[in-house]
């Protein structure tokens, strides 16, 4: 019976230390895995093939001023950026 008490306190206080662990070292992305990327020509579709509706395609925000750098507060964003902004 004492067996089964330790297994379970070690259990549980394993899910503890686990589920309360400070995230230390945790990194979202490489902040240089994309800085290098330069825009692709759209793709040639064989004529064989259809050509997919670009009405539903994910619009990418020009950068305003590439001159200035961005500033983070922390290793993510805290939200998105807004792609459908007028």
């Amino acid at each position: 019976m004492t067996h089964l008490f330790r297994i379970l306190f070690l259990l549980i206080s394993s899910l503890i230390m686990i589920g309360c662990s400070s995230g230390v070292g945790l990194v979202c992305e490489d902040s240089n895995q994309y800085s290098g990327s330069v825009e692709m020509p759209p793709l040639i579709i064989p004529d064989d093939l259809s050509i997919p509706s670009e009405e539903d395609v994910l619009r990418i925000p020009e950068i305003l001023d590439p001159d200035k750098d961005i500033v983070l507060t922390g290793p993510c964003l805290e939200s998105s950026p807004d792609f459908y902004e007028s």
